[in-house]
């Protein structure tokens, strides 16, 4: 078992690119990691990594290491899952990384029902601005709203995103005026989003065709929540889904412009993503929490921004202020 136990540090090590990383997914100081993976090196008379202050990267042997060891992990994954073959045999710790708005409003309530299903699994929620860095944390699996991630990772969808809403705030409108058409829109200040490819216009649909506006005003950020916050300080007209804003609409702190016309951001595969690294062994965890999660969401309600958890209970995402 002990060799077993070296093979599964070196299949981290090498899918993580990083000593470090592997130390912080088993919980092993990173001093142990290095004598282990050099035992392993040792008995197999090869040297398996490339060291540098930077990165670790796979030798020639390192990399036939891997094709083989990969495969053994898989395959005692399986036997033990035919060994145990329960819901409660599912256990460990599952890292999961989130948007801090969607942790908050939607994942909180999502952990708590999964961990009543698996009580053997400990999960840790790391909430960050954008979900990214997923092997370099240690992360099983992240979070994430918006568009479709990098390729180099994958990716499920959950559920789509909900509709967006022009709006802005009575006080911005008060000094600036309301736009009554598309083209009134050129003349105030648009709220940029920043997309990952960088295009930030809004496409306007409505009986006169489609327009495109840039929205790259004054003010421009890569973060939804941030483009709501900045619609409610008065900065200027912001996109903004429903879920991040529906409170303020409907208490009148947000007014919602151009009711008559779809706005959205360019044809993106927008939605909710659970995202993981394209790595072959999957810990059944991870697995498990991913199903329970693609199970459980389903959107009832774009245009309220509602989303109803697999247990019946209805979430609604909108900030309560």
């Amino acid at each position: 078992m002990e060799d077993l136990a070296h093979i599964s540090l070196f299949v981290k090590v090498a899918r993580f690119e990083s000593f470090t990383a592997a130390a912080r997914s088993t919980g092993l100081s990173l001093a142990t990691v290095s004598r282990r993976i050099g035992m392993l090196e040792d008995e197999l008379g090869a040297q398996l990594f490339v060291r540098t202050n930077r990165q670790v990267a796979l030798t020639e042997a390192g990399r036939a290491m891997l094709v083989h060891a990969e495969c053994v992990m898989d395959e005692l994954t399986r036997a033990r899952e035919e060994i145990s073959g329960h819901e409660s045999e599912v256990r460990g710790l599952l890292r999961v990384q989130a948007q801090a708005t969607l942790g908050n409003r939607v994942l909180v309530p999502a952990i708590r029902d999964f961990m009543a299903h698996y009580p053997a699994v400990k999960v840790e929620l790391l909430l960050v601005d954008e979900a990214a860095k997923l092997v370099e944390e240690g992360v099983d699996v992240a979070i994430k709203a918006g568009s479709l991630p990098d390729c180099a990772l994958r990716a499920r969808k959950m559920c789509d995103m909900p509709d967006f809403k022009l709006c802005a705030s009575p006080e911005y409108l008060a000094r600036h005026g309301t736009p009554e058409r598309p083209e009134d829109l050129l003349g105030h200040e648009r709220i940029g989003y920043r997309w990952d490819d960088g295009a930030n216009p809004w496409t306007i649909i409505g009986p006169e065709g489609e327009l495109s506006v840039n929205a790259g005003g004054s003010f421009i950020t890569n973060n939804m929540e941030v483009v709501g916050n900045a619609t409610l300080n008065g900065i200027g007209i912001g996109l903004v889904p429903i879920w991040w804003v529906g409170d303020d609409l409907r208490n009148g702190r947000l007014v919602n412009l151009l009711p008559e016309y779809e706005v959205r951001y360019p044809s993106h595969d927008s939605g909710v993503f659970a995202i993981w690294s394209d790595a072959r062994f999957l810990p059944r965890r991870t697995r498990a929490f991913i199903d329970y999660l693609a199970g459980g969401f389903k959107l009832i309600n774009r245009s309220q921004g509602e989303v109803e958890w697999s247990e019946g209970e209805r979430l609604r995402l909108a900030v309560s202020r």
